[in-house]
């Protein structure tokens, strides 16, 4: 959403960064942060279909700007314009060399949501590597499933965890706010014991 002019600032102030970091990957969310002209007080989903192509522009764009491969976050769907986010994500990887940072509590989110199997995202899973994951909630009496980061991973979002961890390369754990740390340092036991046990297992069946 922002002008050239404004992003060339933004990155030479990130490469600076990049530079001395040289972090393991670069990310950033594909977001609405306003509507005509006005900040958003939530920022909501992008229209994969109506602006695709604009989007795959602005990530080309933005990735020469910093002069590095970003991995871009998925989001936690709570429309039907979320059913078409899995294909135009491995559409976005395809035409611009970007990666995709897979949340999986966002994905898990985004299926109760649309009332679809988390096997809608199986292509975007194979196509990542690096995967996050954090506690979400509901939305008062909604029902509406939120990102919230705000407490432990739900079990379920562990399982399915389980299920990819083929495919996990790096995982981040994480807590926005409300920290209980001694629950924060559970989470984090409790993955790291599982993906011990997991990739335990993948080699003894591999040897």
């Amino acid at each position: 959403e922002r002008d050239l002019d404004e992003l060339k600032i933004i990155s030479n102030k990130i490469k600076n960064f990049i530079d001395v970091l040289n972090p393991i990957y670069v990310s950033d969310h594909l977001l609405k942060f306003s509507h005509n002209g006005l900040n958003l007080p939530f920022l909501s989903e992008v229209n994969y279909i109506k602006d695709k192509d604009l989007i795959i522009e602005r990530a080309i764009i933005w990735q020469n700007l910093l002069n590095s491969k970003i991995y871009f976050e998925n989001y936690s769907s709570i429309s039907s314009i979320g059913l078409h986010q899995p294909a135009f994500l491995v559409e976005l990887v395809d035409k611009s060399d970007c990666g995709i940072l897979f949340d999986i509590s966002n994905a898990y989110i985004a299926s109760k949501n649309l009332n679809k199997d988390t096997s809608m995202w199986d292509q975007v899973i194979e196509i990542s590597k690096h995967f996050h994951v954090g506690g979400f909630s509901t939305f008062g009496d909604s029902g509406i499933y939120i990102d919230s980061h705000d407490r432990p991973i739900d079990i379920e979002a562990k399982k399915w965890l389980s299920e990819i961890s083929r495919k996990i390369e790096t995982l981040t754990i994480e807590y926005d706010h409300e920290i209980d740390y001694s629950l924060w340092e559970k989470d984090i036991k409790d993955i790291r014991k599982l993906m011990r046990n997991i990739n335990e297992t993948k080699s003894l069946t591999e040897s």
